[in-house]
């Protein structure tokens, strides 16, 4: 089998559908989808059923461990050469598979690889393009500092996934913490778009969650220690890190909290988005002072 796509999902019934038909829908049609439902309470189990006739769908139910542990006990599962992600709001367009398939046939003989495409941003009726554009002068896992890259956009051969997982014990960057872990193996960048990422009322992310992800990648206890990444870009992810905090409290109009904020990410780069900054606290003030 070429590919084991995993699917872990949680109380998303109503979304569950399109995801799990996307994958049906592919061109290239050698592949197995193992859904592992992270203990549902609502009608998942209904859903699937109704896809179970298809032999190339399994599925797997555990009790609620959080995504790290489905995806990682899917992997454990998978039959295929290459091992592909999709969340349970997001699709595929019916090209995905072929594309990866395409590139891995190009290399093949070299040894085990990564392999990631763009994707499309999805809000309601509106889809917009997103490109990920490497800097030739930056090593691939500062690239991801810099921009991490969801799972779903990833193809992985078996072996590596055999050897490192994701980290249950991490709910936020769980992914950002293993591609730093594999940043050893060859890693391929498929400019195509295949993959849509769905934005909706249920998908939220917390930015105080990632900046502390963040800083604690950064801690002297983090596997960063074993690879070299410059200032430069520490300084860059935290000041980004910092900023989209500072971002989080002007919408709840926490005016003390968002200027602690952005002074923690002008600390790490003091120019950088200075007007922006200024900006918000102008407004931030203002309103505050009106109100």
């Amino acid at each position: 089998m070429m590919f084991s796509i995993i699917l872990p999902t949680y109380n998303r019934d109503n979304l569950l559908s399109k995801a799990i038909e996307s994958v049906q829908n592919q061109t290239f049609e050698d592949w197995e989808l193992i859904i592992v439902d992270d203990g549902s309470t609502d009608n998942t189990v209904e859903v699937i059923k109704n896809y179970q006739s298809d032999l190339r769908i399994k599925y797997i139910y555990q009790e609620n461990a959080e995504r790290s542990t489905a995806r990682n006990n899917g992997i454990k599962n998978a039959k295929g050469q290459y091992i592909c992600f999709l969340d349970s709001d997001d699709y595929y367009l019916s090209n995905h598979l072929s594309v990866f398939y395409n590139e891995i046939i190009k290399n093949y003989g070299q040894k085990a690889s990564i392999y990631f495409v763009n994707t499309w941003l999805e809000f309601g009726e509106k889809k917009e393009l997103f490109s990920f554009n490497p800097d030739p002068s930056l090593k691939w896992q500062e690239q991801f500092l810099l921009s991490p890259i969801a799972p779903p956009r990833f193809c992985i051969h078996k072996d590596i996934l055999r050897s490192e997982l994701f980290n249950p014990k991490i709910r936020i960057g769980e992914d950002t913490d293993l591609w730093v872990r594999i940043a050893s193996f060859p890693v391929y960048y498929i400019p195509e778009s295949t993959h849509v990422t769905c934005f909706h009322d249920g998908r939220s992310v917390s930015r105080e969650n990632t900046k502390n992800y963040l800083e604690n990648l950064y801690s002297k206890k983090n596997i960063l220690r074993n690879i070299e990444v410059s200032q430069k870009v520490k300084a860059k992810v935290l000041h980004d890190a910092w900023f989209a905090v500072g971002q989080s409290y002007e919408e709840n109009r926490n005016f003390l909290k968002m200027v602690q904020a952005l002074f923690y990410s002008g600390y790490y780069l003091p120019e950088y988005r200075l007007k922006e900054k200024l900006f918000m606290i102008y407004n931030n003030f203002k309103s505050h002072i009106l109100n």
